[in-house]
């Protein structure tokens, strides 16, 4: 969703390690990439900022000082098509991480770099009636057809 350059960043919540060693189980079948970030919960997709990475700590930091924990609801696995491709994931389900991340989203609008190729994607999509809060499994181009992946 970005240009990938040193100033691309991505805010996201770890889950406890039971659950996301569990998680990390299945995707280490189906997913080669798996090891690159372990099961978590995206916060702010990926975008190119003109502020550094301190930067966006600390304000992700004041916004969610006052934040309550977080109850959330895993459901059972789903496929999200696109034009592009295709998501396994599992639904996430919490009134209050929709509103935080909307929140976080909208304060760290202000810092994206305009000149980004693609610029504002990911802030127009967590900020859409579109978005899903989710944990992703293992994704794909839309050559293969995921049904058979998601039954397993």
């Amino acid at each position: 969703m970005s240009s990938y350059t040193d100033r691309t960043y991505i805010v996201f919540l770890d889950l406890p390690q039971d659950i996301s060693n569990k998680i990390d189980k299945v995707r280490s079948k189906y997913s080669s990439s798996y090891k690159k970030y372990t099961a978590h919960i995206t916060i702010k997709q990926d975008e190119d900022f003109s502020i550094t990475a301190d930067e966006i700590c600390e304000i992700v930091s004041g916004q969610i000082e006052d934040q309550t924990l977080l109850d959330i609801e895993l459901e059972s696995p789903e496929i999200k098509t696109s034009k592009t491709g295709w998501n396994i994931y599992l639904p996430v389900r919490s009134n209050n991480l929709r509103k935080l991340i909307i929140k976080i989203s909208k304060t760290l609008e202000n810092y994206i770099d305009h000149k980004s190729p693609r610029a504002f994607l990911s802030t127009q999509w967590e900020q859409s009636s579109r978005f899903y809060a989710h944990i992703s499994i293992k994704g794909g181009n839309i050559k293969v057809d995921p049904r058979d992946l998601l039954s397993k």
